[in-house]
């Protein structure tokens, strides 16, 4: 029997690198008395910067997705649910069932989240509609006033006012004030090697640049300062610096995208080219990161508005000495802002609130990151086995290949055989011949 020597077939480089973790990671488990640390949830990567860096590492830049995020933010259609959820879900805490107002005491957490579903449902068929038409009205007030508390006092003060939707310089002062409070309230990420002493510190930083108007970004190792335009009315209302103002257009989500290409545009100008893109990319994770932590100052009119809403006669008429008992707190409670939540941390309903709203957005924003993600990932997959299938189908080809030129082959090698054959039996024929 012929000796089978078999072929050399040479890893490829995914493959060898396959190999190579697999026998790593199977050496690793096999280690006698091998424990792996349990680090604790607060220590943790957070689910917002573990999304980000998995993006990262495919190549994909987020900054699309945080645009998404902006707009389904300042969509009323999506909004008002939201804004509404938080009423229902702190009203359900307190046991209380808004449509039929009486109160379960002690309620588990099967009654929370029926009681919540119960008051949201109400809710919306009572004030969906006037609360959505008042969102309309207010957004773009909303997306000024997140402007303001990021880039801080203008030089000019018609901008401030333009921003501020005030001329009240002191009313605009208190929003200069709420983004120094709401800078370090609620993290996307957790901190936990930052301690009290320096939140104190950063937040005297953060004032002194944002009464200055001088808020920097560092660029390849260089600290660049931006700002808004001299005249941010071009951003909200003209579509753009290079526009003429007219009319508000009420897409502020489309100004806010603006803003972040005007940082680029600073940025390439102050610093290099290359990085204006990268920058305004930055930029535009810090705008979505203070949209969360400035939730409950951008939204605390559309809070107050609820309680307008539910007060009117033609309504429910809950006047303000019935909403402790009807809805379980008060207006103060529900719209109190970052400062208020700074100045006070033992009440624990006001915390309770606005941890409530943010946690809200911040599910809407990894959901937004999620879902774009897997259909990555389905994607991936799916191209690789549409490879791996043509690959198979390849290799099948060519086995069918080999195969039919063995046959080929062998039908030649048949063809020679007969034709040998004729040859000899002439050739016989010739030497009987000279024998006879």
């Amino acid at each position: 029997m012929a000796i089978d020597i078999s072929v050399n077939t040479p890893l490829t480089a995914v493959q060898s690198e396959l190999a190579g973790k697999i026998g790593s990671i199977q050496s690793l488990l096999s280690l006698v008395g091998i424990t792996f640390p349990t680090i604790p949830k607060s220590q943790q990567m957070s689910a917002y910067d573990y999304l980000l860096k998995i993006l990262e590492l495919m190549g994909v830049n987020p900054r699309f997705l945080f645009e998404v995020f902006i707009n389904q933010v300042l969509d009323e259609n999506i909004m008002v649910e939201k804004i509404l959820k938080v009423f229902a879900n702190m009203s359900a805490k307190k046991g209380k069932n808004l449509q039929s107002a009486t109160t379960t005491a002690n309620p588990n957490s099967a009654t929370i989240k029926l009681l919540e579903e119960t008051n949201l449902t109400f809710l919306m068929s009572k004030i969906g509609g006037p609360m959505k038409q008042a969102f309309r009205a207010a957004k773009l007030l909303m997306a000024k006033q997140l402007a303001m508390m990021i880039f801080g006092k203008q030089k000019d003060q018609t901008s401030n006012d333009y921003l501020a939707g005030t001329t009240d310089l002191a009313m605009q002062e208190k929003i200069l004030a709420e983004a120094v409070c709401g800078a370090e309230l609620f993290s996307l990420s957790n901190n936990p090697s930052i301690k009290n002493e320096d939140l104190e510190y950063n937040r005297i930083q953060l004032l002194q640049k944002i009464q200055k108007g001088q808020i920097e970004y560092k660029v390849s190792c260089q600290n660049v300062e931006v700002s808004l335009p001299d005249k941010p009315e071009f951003i909200f209302e003209g579509g753009g610096i290079n526009t003429v103002p007219g009319s508000p257009t009420n897409n502020p989500a489309r100004g806010i995208s603006l803003m972040m290409d005007h940082v680029g545009n600073q940025v390439q100008n102050k610093n290099a080219e290359k990085n204006a893109n990268s920058a305004a990319n930055a930029f535009s994770k810090s705008v979505v990161e203070k949209l969360i932590q400035y939730a409950p100052v951008i939204f605390r009119s559309m809070f107050l508005q609820v309680f307008a809403f539910m007060s009117n006669p033609s309504i429910l008429g809950i006047t303000s000495a019935q909403q402790l008992n009807y809805y379980g707190y008060d207006e103060a409670t529900m719209t109190a802002s970052c400062c208020d939540i700074l100045d006070d941390p033992g009440n624990e309903e006001q915390k309770d609130m606005a941890t409530n709203l943010c946690n809200i957005l911040l599910q809407l924003l990894i959901g937004i990151l999620l879902t774009f993600l897997i259909g990555k990932i389905k994607k991936l997959a799916k191209d690789y086995f549409a490879r791996k299938a043509v690959e198979k189908l390849k290799r099948k080809q060519e086995k069918l290949t080999r195969r039919f030129k063995i046959i080929n082959a062998v039908g030649e090698n048949a063809k020679k055989a007969e034709r040998l054959k004729r040859a000899l039996a002439v050739v016989n024929h010739l030497i009987l011949k000279e024998e006879n």
